[in-house]
């Protein structure tokens, strides 16, 4: 055999070995599949799931977007932004809505509802907390 034909043989060889490897470490990092009869498992909690979808639906009714109040905050504070989380708030009450067992979760939104951010941002060697009213485009402190 000449030597450009083993050459050949041995890089088929091991492409084939490599392709192998690969099929078999996608497969093993799929998951398992529940048995038959069994209800698949849910990727987010039920509650997660009704308060994203009020959130989003705030968000499409004119309120701030979590990347807009981040920009805010950072503006605000001459800082950059490394932590955020949404409240949802009740305009009349002030009550927080986090979600979960026994929060509103119903993807239903009402008018006196409204978004507010709560920013971290580290600005001048300190760390300053933003609070930002989504409905009212506001930094409220």
């Amino acid at each position: 055999m000449s030597p450009t034909c083993r050459k050949t043989v041995v890089l088929v060889a091991a492409v084939v070995v490599l392709g192998c490897t690969l099929t078999l470490s996608t497969r093993a990092q799929q998951p398992a599949k529940p048995p038959a009869g069994e209800p698949q498992p849910s990727r987010a909690p039920a509650g997660d799931l009704g308060r994203a979808k009020e959130i989003t639906a705030l968000i499409e009714q004119g309120q701030l977007s979590l990347r807009a109040a981040t920009e805010m905050a950072e503006k605000h504070t001459k800082g950059i932004a490394f932590e955020a989380r949404c409240e949802v708030q009740s305009r009349a009450t002030g009550d927080l809505d986090r979600g979960g067992p026994g929060g509103a979760t119903t993807p239903d939104v009402k008018a006196d509802r409204r978004l507010v951010y709560e920013v971290s941002c580290f600005a001048k060697d300190h760390l300053a907390t933003v609070r930002v009213d989504a409905a009212a485009k506001k930094v409220l402190d």
